[in-house]
């Protein structure tokens, strides 16, 4: 006999005790804002009106805030932060509509419904009472532009920037500041600043941690980084002989005759026609998808914004199989933590676990790198890293390709300056590719009088027949 199914018990956590507590919230915050303008004959919008007077627009804009969170799955349009400046600002809307009123007015049902009603009286009385008229109006106006700080995201220090750059110069003190207040800014302590990013991250990228979808559209278009920009390139340095020890010079005896001195070696190839450049196969470039990096890289904002970590792509750096997001991350997070969720983004990029690489940080940078492949890789062709070569030939005595790194960047060396040089990898990873490279480079550059090559094959004829 089939057992029964057990039905589904209601609780205070289920999705219809949510609607359903979202939906009575609703009205009540509807009823709350629209008792002011209804007839005074209806007993409940009465009693509200005297109750908040015309702070309960305010109230009831609050409580229909609130049923949103309940009402709505995607709390992406909602904020806790903005229903605190919510209540803060109905707080101090109370408190302001009777400060005004005269103290014997407030006795006055009539006068409360055109104040802050019986809420703001007591809340005006309480504070008036205890510090005075004086500090009362200052709470008033510390809880006004937390509330707007809170509402539209502005920070108290952008706030305190746009009073100060209200200010006429001519009327801005001059002095040093003075006392407890000099004591804490040579420690290094701001005036009302609140936690933000990496000086380095903010400069460069001018990270927000409120952002619309629009915004972060904006931004990532204005990151995609150009293959060849090299962004993260460094100059190379020229190398110091720091070995050299004046000691090690001696003397050389001068030749007693002329047949000791022997003359340098004669170029012999002095006419040497070096191989064609079109010989070698043109490369082809794939077209790369700008539009699918940059949704990689808001799923990565979200997926690090759902463990608690407010992070900003801040580049993109497109290289010929690995993509390379730069993330700036807001100061006091863990470098561990990002390296853990490396399984996470996988998921959420949809790509093999082992393929995602977390460099953190990138080298020379304030930046956390995450490496993914590249959806449309470009294959390197060697016709293109000669032409490169042709042009910078003399700054190398003896070149050798070696490819492009993760930036795109094209990576020559001068043998001439590397003590020795192993290729190693296994099967199938292009050992034999990369020697060929590496001789190709010297046989397009140099000719017989410059460079000559000993080839030793283990495999007899195998790898280096072509060559023989």
């Amino acid at each position: 006999m089939p057992r029964r199914k057990k039905k589904e018990q209601i609780t205070i956590q289920s999705s219809e005790t949510k609607i359903l507590f979202g939906i009575i919230i609703f009205l009540a915050g509807l009823v709350v804002t629209t008792s002011v303008f209804v007839n005074e004959q209806s007993p409940l919008f009465d009693q509200i009106a005297l109750k908040l007077g015309y702070s309960s627009i305010a109230w009831g804009i609050l409580l229909m805030y609130v049923s949103f969170f309940l009402l709505t799955k995607n709390k992406r349009f909602i904020s806790s932060k903005q229903a605190a400046g919510l209540f803060f600002f109905a707080v101090s809307l109370s408190i302001l509509l009777s400060f005004w009123q005269i103290d014997e007015q407030l006795n006055n049902p009539e006068a409360l419904k055109g104040a802050g009603g019986e809420l703001g009286k007591t809340l005006h009385l309480s504070a008036n009472g205890l510090v005075g008229s004086f500090i009362e109006i200052v709470i008033i106006l510390i809880l006004l532009i937390i509330s707007f700080s809170l509402i539209t995201g502005t920070t108290l220090a952008q706030i305190r920037d746009f009073l100060e750059s209200s200010i006429p110069e001519n009327e801005k003190a001059e002095k040093e500041p003075s006392g407890l207040k000099s004591f804490l800014k040579k420690l290094g302590f701001g005036e009302g600043e609140e936690p933000t990013l990496n000086p380095k991250i903010q400069s460069n990228t001018g990270i927000q941690i409120e952002e619309t979808e629009e915004d972060i559209q904006r931004r990532l278009d204005e990151i995609i980084e150009n293959p060849d920009s090299g962004k993260f390139e460094k100059e190379e340095e020229v190398e110091s002989n720091d070995d050299f020890n004046a000691d090690q010079i001696k003397d050389v005896p001068a030749p007693k005759n002329d047949d000791e001195v022997s003359d340098p070696q004669k170029p012999k190839y002095l006419d040497w026609i070096f191989p064609s450049i079109d010989i070698l196969q043109d490369g082809t470039v794939q077209e790369q998808d700008t539009k699918l990096y940059k949704e990689k890289a808001f799923i990565i904002e979200q997926t690090l914004r759902s463990f608690g970590i407010q992070a900003k792509v801040a580049q993109i750096a497109v290289g010929p199989t690995v993509l390379r997001f730069s993330l700036g991350v807001s100061v006091g997070t863990k470098v561990s933590k990002i390296k853990n969720l490396s399984n996470d983004l996988a998921l959420a990029l949809a790509s093999q676990t082992s393929s995602v690489r977390i460099e953190a940080p990138i080298p020379g940078t304030s930046f956390v790198g995450i490496e993914i492949p590249n959806p449309t890789p470009n294959f390197l062709y060697i016709k293109d890293m000669v032409k490169k070569l042709k042009k910078e030939n003399g700054k190398y005595e003896l070149p050798l390709i070696l490819g492009k790194d993760i930036t795109g960047k094209t990576i020559i060396k001068d043998l001439s300056k590397i003590p020795h040089l192993l290729v190693a990898g296994a099967t199938g990873t292009g050992k034999s590719v990369a020697m060929n490279s590496l001789i190709t480079g010297l046989l397009m550059t140099k000719s017989p009088d410059e460079v000559k090559f000993i080839m030793i094959d283990p495999k007899m004829g195998v790898e280096m027949a072509l060559y023989n």
